[in-house]
């Protein structure tokens, strides 16, 4: 029976018995073959119970100390940029500053005159001294004299030379039957007094019912003329009632003497105009010349 037996065990069936024998007991057993052919029973074999495994109970200990820092790796690509952060609250002011010392006082500047040939002046000029420095401004040239006005003639300045003339207008509103006083003011004063001066009506101007203007006064309203030491005043616009001859001028006079009935002063003359009425409104104006004797 032995002998059955022995035939039957290889190594696959004692292995298969180990296993067996640990399923059954919850041991754990170590093989190992030395020294011997697996295919025969002759060889040694050392078989190891191990301990079984169970979980622990006991607290943890302490923790280990830390590892060495490895090494820095490069560093990654920059990161987009963040928006923008809203604006801070308002600082507080600080404390006002210490006063400064005070400045030392400026020097005036003192101004000497210069005459012609000093310091490189021909014409003269002025020296100004500050600080111990001293500047020099040296007075131009005389200019050469101007080229004459128009057609050769000198301009006009103080008053208006003889034979040049000068214009203007005039313009009065009738609400009422009465007189009244139309002044002109000539612009340039003349160099003298005039005589004659003449009121040139609108007949005259156009010639009309065998009407004729005075022989210096043959412009109109919208051309007025003069001849040379004559005051013309042309009758413009006349606005009348319906019938005729109620407006009139008369005379031109001096205002620094009224007793003459054709003069004019340096600065201009009085228009002495009567309205006949009725209670209608009228309208009188007009244009003047004048040229210096």
């Amino acid at each position: 029976m032995l002998d059955a037996i022995r035939r039957q065990l290889n190594p696959a069936t004692v292995m298969a018995f180990i296993a067996l024998v640990f399923a059954t007991t919850g041991g754990a057993f170590a093989v190992t073959s030395r020294g011997g052919d697996s295919g025969k029973i002759g060889g040694s074999a050392t078989v190891a119970k191990s301990k079984s495994k169970s979980k622990s109970t006991g607290k943890p200990g302490p923790r280990g100390p830390s590892g060495p820092k490895g090494e820095t790796g490069a560093a990654g690509p920059a990161g987009l940029a963040g928006a923008k952060g809203e604006a801070g609250a308002k600082g507080e002011n600080g404390a006002p500053g210490a006063n400064g010392t005070n400045g030392k006082d400026g020097e005036s500047v003192v101004s000497t005159a210069l005459s012609a040939g000093e310091e490189d002046c021909a014409q003269g000029g002025s020296a100004f001294t500050v600080g111990g420095k001293t500047t020099t401004a040296c007075n131009g040239e005389k200019g050469e004299q101007g080229e004459p006005g128009p057609e050769g003639k000198a301009g006009f300045t103080k008053t208006l030379p003889g034979g040049e003339t000068e214009t203007g207008t005039f313009a009065a509103r009738f609400e009422s039957p009465g007189e009244s006083v139309i002044p002109i003011s000539f612009l340039i004063p003349l160099p003298v007094a005039i005589n004659p001066a003449s009121y040139v009506t609108l007949e005259e101007q156009l010639k009309e019912n065998g009407k004729t203007p005075p022989p210096a006064c043959v412009g109109s309203a919208t051309k007025p003329t003069a001849e040379k030491g004559h005051l013309c005043v042309y009758e413009g616009y006349v606005s009348e009632p319906e019938h005729t001859q109620s407006l009139w001028i008369d005379g031109v006079l001096n205002p620094t003497d009224l007793t003459g009935q054709s003069h004019a002063s340096t600065a201009g003359a009085l228009l002495f105009a009567e309205y006949a009425g009725p209670q209608e409104i009228a309208f009188l104006s007009g244009t003047w010349a004048v040229s210096a004797p």
